[in-house]
């Protein structure tokens, strides 16, 4: 699992917690924090991880409406994840 990445030149935390109220997983760009429910199986933990990307890469672009269109951040964030999950390299 990511634990620190960069965005804008900003380092963002990736934190587990126990529990999260009525969520799985949870961006505060203000804190540059997702934080991710530590109990989850690794390939929902991975799918919540890249849906709270999407928020904080949303928010980071200031695109706060975008941010908050939940269907559409799920719909990116599961597009995305399947990409990194399926992604093979080919030979040059």
């Amino acid at each position: 699992m990511i634990k620190k990445f960069h965005l804008f030149g900003e380092e963002i935390d990736v934190v587990l917690t126990d529990k999260l109220e009525n969520n799985n997983g949870a961006c505060d760009a203000d804190k540059n924090i997702i934080y991710l429910c530590k109990n989850l199986d690794n390939d929902y933990q991975n799918a919540t991880f890249f849906h709270e990307l999407t928020h904080m890469i949303l928010l980071k672009l200031d695109e706060t409406a975008l941010s908050n269109d939940e269907k559409f951040v799920t719909k990116f964030s599961g597009l995305l994840h399947q990409f990194i999950a399926t992604a093979k390299e080919g030979k040059k």
